[in-house]
């Protein structure tokens, strides 16, 4: 008898364990992120997820709206770091705009299904060079939204497409991007895959 309550107390105390570590500590960094969020004045979160689950909670996404009229989407994957240094800051939505990508190397094209494409600010951001104002991470968005107004009127709606030229290592890559309405059901998608097409088509 004595052995049985050794056996269902070490029992218990190992389920306590892992349901405090899946509760508090895989769950930690994402209340985090909604805590930074919830810190910024006027900010108010409309939906924030975890887009990876596994044994640790990463690729954080969130919409936000702020001050009540301006609604922002950012991609995973989101850190608290991301609210505070100089790091990726990843928008998907803005406003009533949403974005897609395509890519070519060399003469094989992409069309991502699986994510829509983001202006990517911040650290290493393609799209730096159209704002006037250096924005650093997720709070630099929020707390800037005219400058990033500004990079969205820049991107070309779909059916016109944008390009952008960027070197990686040992390759040579060229991304294509567009906007279109949120409200759209479908995505809208350009036609052609063809890589010297697109070159011909795309805007600067």
């Amino acid at each position: 008898m004595k052995l049985k309550w050794i056996f269902l107390s070490a029992l218990f105390v190992l389920i306590s364990l892992y349901c405090y570590k899946c509760e508090y500590q895989y769950y930690k960094e994402f209340n985090q992120v909604k805590t930074e969020f919830n810190k910024i004045e006027g900010v108010k979160i409309l939906d924030i997820g975890i887009g990876n689950p596994d044994i640790t909670a990463e690729e954080i996404y969130a919409k936000v709206i702020v001050n009540n009229e301006l609604e922002i989407g950012f991609s995973s994957s989101i850190f608290p770091l991301c609210f505070h240094e100089e790091t990726p800051a990843r928008i998907n939505e803005f406003a009533d705009w949403k974005f897609y990508y395509l890519e070519c190397q060399g003469k094989e094209s992409n069309q991502y299904d699986w994510w829509n494409g983001n202006l990517n600010l911040g650290l290493n951001g393609e799209f730096n060079s159209l704002s006037k104002k250096k924005i650093k991470n997720i709070k630099d968005v929020i707390l800037n939204p005219k400058e990033i107004e500004s990079i969205v009127n820049q991107i070309p709606e779909y059916p016109k497409i944008g390009m952008i030229n960027r070197r990686v290592k040992n390759y040579g890559s060229t991304k294509f991007i567009y906007k279109y309405k949120k409200s759209l059901k479908v995505i809208p998608k350009i036609k052609t895959l063809n890589c010297d097409s697109l070159r011909n088509m795309a805007i600067d």
